[in-house]
């Protein structure tokens, strides 16, 4: 009777271990969902709103390019990698972010209103349209 219950309370343990350890296992892919698809991307994208780009380009280029560190990581399957770039891509966007809205202001000039100014205007994307020559009758070449 002794011995049925060490192996009950064995068997109990293994168990534990073992859904333990496969979910440890698959908390890689989990973090990575929120650390560089939410996190990550989120922040770089903050960060290119506030022209970070223009203003602060060495940490927005940073940013940049860890994230895409950490999809390729993430494409290898190498979680850990991907989440560790992934937290360096959300550093350096934040920085670029507040880097940027700083010298915006310092130079008296919204981070808004100075994405429109590069947005082109309307009619500048407008495709061209046409003339006809109405004085060239149908069939003839000029």
């Amino acid at each position: 009777m002794d011995q049925m219950r060490k192996l009950r309370a064995f068997c109990k343990h293994a168990a534990l271990v073992i859904t333990l350890s496969f979910t440890c296992v698959s908390c890689g892919p989990v973090l990575y969902m929120s650390t560089v698809t939410r996190g990550a991307s989120s922040a770089v994208e903050a960060a290119k709103s506030a022209r970070a780009d223009k203003y602060a380009p060495y940490y927005y280029t940073l940013a940049v390019e860890y994230l895409s560190q950490a999809r390729r990581e993430a494409a290898r399957s190498d979680f850990q990698a991907a989440n560790h770039f992934g937290k360096k891509s959300k550093e350096a966007a934040d920085k670029a972010r507040t880097k940027a809205l700083a010298k915006a202001r310092e130079g008296g000039v919204s981070p808004s209103a100075a994405a429109a100014e590069l947005m082109p205007s309307p009619s500048a994307t407008a495709p061209a349209v046409e003339k006809s020559n109405s004085s060239t009758k149908k069939g003839e070449v000029e």
